[in-house]
């Protein structure tokens, strides 16, 4: 079986469809107190840890086929000033700790688009370099919520990577060749980057798929529906206190569009079973 982690876990974004993978999650790590509580309702069974700095991933070295996380956004967001690497709330470092330390076969991480622009550059390119060292190869996707059919665009940066000498890369590499068909089929194709990987920019079709182990039908298709704005007067109609709608809103901010993780994780869970 397929085994997973995530960390900055938020409310679940990527344990989802990990889960309608069939996939076992074995950890999570999120340090919201909120999203804390939603995963341990969510996920009794998934061993949970909090804060990154306090983590010693060395238990799991060699246990996780695929580690994911949504690393924290801010410091290369518009709203966050894109202070990049200078900023506190730059948590890349610990998230390649925690690689080097499990040492899976994928890693699949999420960030905004400005990371692709941030310090000219100079972000990503080191964000390449390091999972090189650590003797990854890496794709990178460019792939918008409304690719998904979400009523908004939400450009989001995703990285795939997969350990080199694991194999020779030839499976892994038919199986992007493969999920980049499915994915033509789905987006409309807007600029190519350079040999690190492929924009998808515009979406053409909803994403349609099925699980494969009881072939169910698994429809992400007209799920988003517009909400009229409450008014203040009567926002507490429903019994949930202000709060709440707070925590809420800023775990569905900070989340990850988790049908597009589901493709991705289709690819590699192609690509993992032809090396197996």
């Amino acid at each position: 079986m397929i085994t997973h982690g995530s960390l900055f876990s938020g409310i679940g974004g990527f344990d989802y469809p990990a889960a309608m993978m069939g996939w076992h999650n074995v950890f999570q790590c999120e340090i919201d107190t909120y999203c804390q509580d939603l995963l341990s309702l969510r996920y009794p069974n998934t061993r949970k840890h909090f804060n990154i700095f306090d983590f010693d991933a060395k238990i799991y070295e060699n246990k996780i086929t695929v580690l994911s996380g949504g690393f924290p956004c801010q410091p290369f967001s518009v709203a966050g000033k894109r202070n990049a690497r200078n900023d506190d709330r730059h948590l890349w470092p610990e998230m390649l700790r925690v690689i080097d330390e499990i040492k899976p076969l994928y890693v699949v991480a999420e960030n905004v688009s400005g990371i692709l622009t941030a310090e000219n550059g100079l972000v990503i390119k080191q964000i390449l370099a390091d999972l090189e060292s650590l003797g990854y190869h890496t794709l990178i996707l460019e792939i918008p919520a409304s690719g998904a059919g979400a009523p908004h665009e939400r450009k989001r940066i995703w990285f795939v990577a997969h350990a080199a000498g694991a194999n020779d890369g030839s499976h892994f590499r038919t199986a992007q060749e493969r999920q980049t068909s499915q994915f033509r089929s789905d987006f409309v194709e807007g600029n190519t980057t350079n040999a690190h990987g492929e924009r998808f920019l515009q979406p053409r079709f909803t994403l349609t798929t099925e699980t494969r182990d009881n072939q169910s039908e698994l429809l992400w298709r007209n799920h988003w529906r517009t909400w009229p704005v409450k008014p203040s007067l009567c926002r507490n109609h429903d019994g949930i206190p202000d709060g709440l709608h707070r925590h809420q809103l800023k775990g569905l901010g900070n989340a990850i569009v988790p049908q597009v993780a589901y493709r991705i994780f289709q690819s590699i869970q192609y690509a993992h079973g032809r090396t197996t």
